[in-house]
């Protein structure tokens, strides 16, 4: 306890000095002030120091009703903070956190009584039940701290909605009701691209529910949109309504080898060898070595010129909200093998291992941080894999695994493949049923590896992506 008091301290510490630093990619609503105040409380109710009590209340008292406050979630952590004060604070205090507090209430509540399910009539591109469900939480402790009837009914009104009163009459928590959601996004689900795949429970499991659209028939103009289908008749653009996660806490996966990641999980999901630069040849194949599927990146040089490059063929993608690039890889005995891994947005191209990098002959996880690129825009990025050998004489093959990941906390987000681009100066619905026994399947998909057999260098891979939290 004492251990993790001091490094709690010494991280607090670390942002009040350094106020002015940029807070990564995925920024707060408020700014570094808002985790500050969410810091300040829960140190002083550790460790009884009143000087951060004074910190927290001083930013309290300046706070404007709704102007200056937002639900929780990585929205904004100020509710919370305010919640978990209340009680210690005087009375003067007291009133004015609740006066912010009710600002952000009565407008849910103002905006859900315009719906006849008593939802907020947010239903943007993410889906609508995780800002429910942080909606929810806010007027659960609300009602817990001032005991508001009418909060308590907004709430259970809500949470009616998430467990089957909406227009599909469907639970869109896994495990939880007669007719519940039978298709998260999941690498557990080693049958998702399967046409026979009646889905999966993991019991507790929400899914984001509802979208503005089906972007996969656009002339649908049906709002809010929602459909529990199989992984295996969507695409990427579409995979966000069945996704479910710790609100941003959890990794994503770009190319796992198997059918499964942002770009992995596409119907066309090969990496292909677009261009060799001074001749040589370049091949891509996904196989399965030392019980992983890995993607096999190879090259065959002509001269020690020679450069093969990979291109997971257009896809872009936005990681926003990522920072860190995690690749993990081997090299099985061929030293002169190099490889340059390049992020490429709409202007140019990033080598985020500083261009061509030995590897390892171990299993070794590299971190590569996009944010030492200022300029970069993460909003629309490619990703690119070169190969070269120091030597242009052919000799046994190497092999690696990469597995990448971007953001800023373990767990990773596993997210997508690494694509290759020339530098510029860079899814019948089927439900399951509650009596029908829980099915576990399948195990977590190990990371991809790259390898080659028999042309001279190899690289496996498979790419994550992490949050970007400060």
């Amino acid at each position: 306890m004492q251990d993790a008091t001091a490094d709690a301290v010494i991280a607090y510490q670390y942002a009040l000095n350094h106020f002015e630093l940029d807070e990564g990619s995925y920024k707060l609503k408020f700014g570094i002030e808002d985790p500050l105040l969410w810091a300040e409380v829960e140190l002083y109710l550790l460790t009884e120091d009143n000087d951060y009590l004074t910190a927290a209340l001083d930013k309290i008292e300046d706070l404007v009703p709704f102007t200056d406050i937002a639900n929780s979630n990585y929205w904004s952590l100020r509710p919370l903070a305010m919640q978990e004060i209340y009680l210690y604070v005087d009375s003067t205090t007291q009133a004015h956190i609740q006066e912010l507090l009710k600002s952000r209430v009565d407008y849910f509540i103002s905006m859900a009584d315009d719906t006849p399910y008593g939802v907020q009539n947010e239903f943007g591109n993410f889906g609508t039940n995780e800002q429910l469900a942080t909606y929810m939480g806010d007027l659960i402790r609300y009602y817990d701290l001032l005991g508001d009837p009418d909060v308590l009914r907004a709430a259970k009104r809500g949470l009616y909605w998430i467990f089957g009163d909406n227009p599909w009459k469907i639970s869109f928590v896994s495990g939880v009701g007669t007719d519940h959601v039978d298709f998260p996004h999941t690498r557990l689900d080693n049958e998702s691209y399967s046409h026979t795949n009646t889905g999966i429970v993991i019991p507790g499991a929400m899914v984001a529910g509802p979208v503005l659209k089906d972007y996969l028939r656009l002339e649908v103009t049906n709002r809010p949109w929602y459909e529990d289908r199989p992984l295996w008749q969507d695409s990427i653009q579409q995979w966000r309504y069945n996704e479910f996660s710790i609100s941003i806490q959890a990794g994503l996966l770009y190319d796992g080898f198997h059918n499964d990641g942002l770009f992995g999980g596409q119907e066309i999901n090969s990496w292909e060898n677009w261009y060799n630069q001074d001749g040589g040849t370049g091949t891509y194949s996904e196989v399965l070595v030392d019980g992983r599927n890995v993607g096999k990146f190879a090259q065959n040089p002509a001269t020690v010129a020679s450069r093969a490059k990979f291109q997971s063929w257009h896809d872009v993608s936005d990681l926003s909200g990522y920072r860190y690039l995690e690749v993990t890889m081997k090299n099985t005995g061929y030293p002169d093998a190099r490889i340059n891994i390049q992020v490429i947005d709409d202007q140019q191209g990033y080598s985020v291992t500083g261009g061509y990098m030995s590897v390892s002959n171990q299993w070794t996880t590299y971190q590569f941080d996009r944010d030492q690129f200022p300029g970069m825009h993460k909003d629309q990025l490619k990703m690119a894999i070169w190969l070269r050998q120091l030597c242009g004489t052919w000799r046994r093959p190497m092999r690696m695994m990469p597995i990448t990941r971007m953001g800023r906390f373990i767990p990773m987000l596993q997210t997508s493949r690494l694509a290759s681009t020339p530098i510029t100066s860079g899814r019948p619905i089927r439900r399951q049923r509650w009596l029908r026994p829980h099915r576990y399947r399948g195990r977590m998909s190990s990371p991809p590896t790259w390898h080659s057999a028999e042309p001279r260098s190899v690289i496996r891979a498979s790419m994550h992506c992490m949050p970007d939290r400060t």
